[in-house]
């Protein structure tokens, strides 16, 4: 029998606590780890096919470099040693500007994104381009508007919620939440509590739900314009929240005047008198609210939520028990004020930085025109854009143009094909890595994962990659014996060693994180875990509080402590706790109150009238609004390439269609359809069911990949434009697609 280990799921969010059981260096069993104590035994069908992901048979095992139109096997000393040259020779006769990096963190782990940073940070450039800009910038940039800091992330303090809101959302499938089918079956069956669900479809959330909103297909923003006003013309606000807790409650009121409330809910197809019940029911009891991808990937996407997170203000629901919160954790995003000039935009299309990213859907955009500083190199990390980003063909065709491509990454994906280098990196089960996500509140859930699994071939941790690749290029020089030595003893005297060493060579100061990876990570066995005892070195007096609240004594050894709890509870633990009584002293607001008004979404609100959406939303040549992507429990991600995994009957790459629609179309279950959009079209087999609303068509995402020489279902990206996007943050309207449907 082989040894049982604990680890965690890499493919979403909720990162479920697993054990897994290994023979012979591979996964042979997957169960939930019941002593994580935040999933406490839960896990999904994701997690439990882990061992799908780990061990596939696109595995880069070796470094490579494209010579003609094959790969040959390179060392990794020449393979780092000519990516650093001709990378300098691009950073030198073009500027940074001409460098990006697309990828990084997600579900595999942070701290090789904390190197990554350190790299690019040497090289000067900015330009980092992500999966979460594809869909939460706009959301993040709406809680840095609000609170003052984009990394106070609004969440649902859903323990001791009354009511829990889920919009454009189907946890009780997609989960995105801890533990998210008990969560949905606890609001759904607690007589004390109350789901309301707003989505077009009637998903599986929908059918558990006490109300559901079956809103019209891209209309959040409007709905939640009308929610705003009809509270406003009720007096269903909370007066005394709003004079102790928001400064500009006066500034808003013009955007909501003269709103015709039962005009906006005729034209989202929604009853009165249910938007009614909604909205006094949010005044009167603790709400939270949740939305996914139905609206941040959907039609004015940073502004719907923005005025969801302003109903929440209004109704009192904010920074409060059983209302949105936010919390902390060991590994922080950036907080890249849009109108701060040191932050900056992409150079061609102008989108502005959040949270330190910026949105894929505008990288076409960004490589292939005739800027000067147009970007020439791009380094892929755990991403496959000619997959996952907007408009396939657009990326395609950009990324042949460019100087140099480098994909680092543990499969070989259609992006890897293309590229001119290819270097093998661990998964998350062959490394010291921390999940990004932690998802719990009032408590900080903190797992500092543990490898489980020995690498085969050559393959390198990530971060030690973007350890060697500085020290290649000269950024990072040959550190003194004198720092290993100290590393070796006591860390408080490592800690005057460094600060010694970095006094008399300022010029490295930047890089302090790279230096204590090396010197550290060399005695602790691995970077990463150097890297986790160099961030917690930095953590304020909010954070330690926090972790007093968990039993970690403040003091010179706090996060000492903390780190060693660490390294000996590969389980994850809960590190610290909120105090929701403390939010607002935590605002980085200048009056410490909540900021409502926003002058970019100004004219944006104005020009949100029923009249307006009427007017876009139908379509003559496209009649029809293709979900470009689906969660379903048969289906799991681009990551998950294999097809051993899939444990359901019949062909699952389908256009879903409602039987009206099919009807008029002409359409049989099973029939060969075509869906065509202004950006391309694709044939599949046509599946007839009510899973979808009348009007809509659906095709999931995670097919149309290449894997072992066969590819199987359509890849959706093929249709969808990257022009399509919102305006503020450039998220991608995936779910929210024109097209229309014919007969092959």
């Amino acid at each position: 029998m082989g040894e049982w280990k604990k680890t965690s799921c890499t493919l979403c969010a909720c990162t479920c606590g697993l054990e897994v059981q290994v023979e012979n260096n591979r996964i042979v069993r997957v169960r939930g780890d019941k002593s994580n104590p935040k999933t406490m035994g839960y896990v999904c069908r994701k997690g439990r096919s882990i061992k799908y992901f780990q061990h596939q048979k696109d595995r880069n095992l070796y470094p490579m470099k494209r010579v003609g139109d094959q790969f040959i096997q390179i060392s990794w000393d020449q393979a780092l040693t000519e990516i650093g040259e001709r990378l300098k020779a691009i950073l030198d006769e073009y500027g940074p500007r001409a460098f990006a990096c697309q990828g990084l963190g997600g579900f595999l782990g942070a701290l090789h994104t904390v190197m990554a940073k350190q790299f690019m940070g040497c090289t000067g450039s900015q330009l980092h381009y992500r999966a979460l800009a594809a869909e939460l910038t706009g959301f993040y940039w709406s809680c840095g508007s609000m609170l003052g800091n984009q990394t106070f992330s609004l969440v649902s303090d859903e323990e001791n919620s009354d009511v829990m809101i889920v919009s454009g959302w189907n946890p009780y499938v997609t989960h995105q939440t801890t533990r998210g089918k008990m969560v949905v079956k606890e609001f759904a069956t607690n007589p004390d509590k109350c789901l309301i669900v707003i989505d077009p479809r009637r998903s599986e959330t929908a059918q558990m739900a006490d109300i559901h909103l079956a809103i019209r297909p891209g209309t959040d923003a409007l709905f939640w314009k009308a929610m705003i006003a009809l509270v406003l013309q009720k007096g269903w606000i909370d007066k005394e929240y709003i004079k102790m807790r928001i400064s500009d409650f006066e500034t808003i009121l013009p955007w909501f005047e003269n709103v015709d409330v039962r005009e906006y809910c005729r034209t989202c197809m929604l009853d009165y008198e249910d938007v009614c019940r909604v909205a006094r029911m949010a005044l009167e009891r603790k709400t939270g609210t949740h939305s996914d991808l139905g609206v941040i990937c959907g039609r004015h996407s940073t502004l719907a939520t923005h005025l969801q997170n302003i109903f929440m203000a209004l109704t009192g629901n904010l920074l409060v028990e059983g209302g949105q919160v936010f919390s902390q954790g060991i590994v922080a995003s950036a907080n890249t004020n849009v109108n701060d000039p040191k932050f900056w935009h992409s150079t061609v299309t102008d989108i502005p930085q959040i949270i330190g990213l910026l949105p894929p859907a505008v990288l076409a955009e960004e490589i292939d025109n005739e800027h000067p500083e147009r970007i020439r190199a791009l380094f892929c990390v755990n991403s496959n854009p000619v997959h996952s980003v907007v408009d396939t063909t657009a990326t395609v065709k950009a990324l042949e143009r460019l100087d140099l491509l480098v994909t680092m990454d543990c499969a070989l994906t259609e992006t890897a094909r293309m590229s001119d280098y290819i270097l093998p990196n661990t998964t998350g089960y062959e490394c010291w890595e921390m999940p990004s996500f932690g998802m719990v509140y009032p408590g900080i859930f903190t797992q500092l994962r543990q490898p489980v699994l020995e690498p085969e071939g050559e393959i390198l941790d990530t971060t030690e990659i973007w350890l060697r690749l500085m020290e290649k290029m000269g950024y990072l020089p040959q550190l003194p014996p004198f720092l290993y030595e100290a590393a070796k003893g006591p860390r408080e005297e490592y800690k005057k060693a460094l600060a010694e060493y970095l006094k008399e060579h300022p010029e490295v100061a930047p890089r302090k994180l790279a230096v204590i990876a090396r010197t550290l990570g060399a005695v602790l066995g691995a970077p990463s875990k150097a890297v986790v005892w160099a961030l917690l070195q930095t953590k304020n007096q909010n954070f330690k509080r926090a972790c007093a609240r968990a039993g970690f004594a403040e003091g010179e050894q706090q996060m000492e402590q903390l780190f060693e709890a660490l390294l000996a509870h590969p389980e994850g633990m809960l590190v610290g706790y909120m105090d929701t009584d403390e939010l607002m002293d935590l605002l980085e607001t200048e009056d410490k109150k909540i900021h409502l008004y926003a002058q970019e979404m100004e004219d944006w609100v104005y020009e949100l009238t029923p009249e307006r959406e009427e007017e876009q939303l139908n379509n003559a040549e496209f009649p029809l609004v293709l979900v470009a992507g689906r969660h379903m429990e048969g289906v799991i991600n681009h990551t998950m390439r294999g097809p051993e995994w899939i444990r359901a009957k019949g062909d699952l790459c389908t256009v879903t269609i409602h039987p009206a629609d099919a009807e008029r179309l002409g359409i049989r279950e099973g029939q060969s359809a075509r869906v065509i959009t202004n950006k391309g079209s694709v044939e599949l087999p046509a599946h007839i069911g009510r899973e979808t609303r009348r009007g809509s068509v659906i095709i999931p995402h995670g097919f149309g990949f290449c894997y072992d020489g066969v590819v199987r279902g359509v890849n959706i990206n093929v249709l969808t434009d990257a022009a399509h996007r919102d305006r503020f943050a450039a998220t991608p309207f995936h779910r929210y697609v024109p097209c229309r449907v014919e007969v092959v």
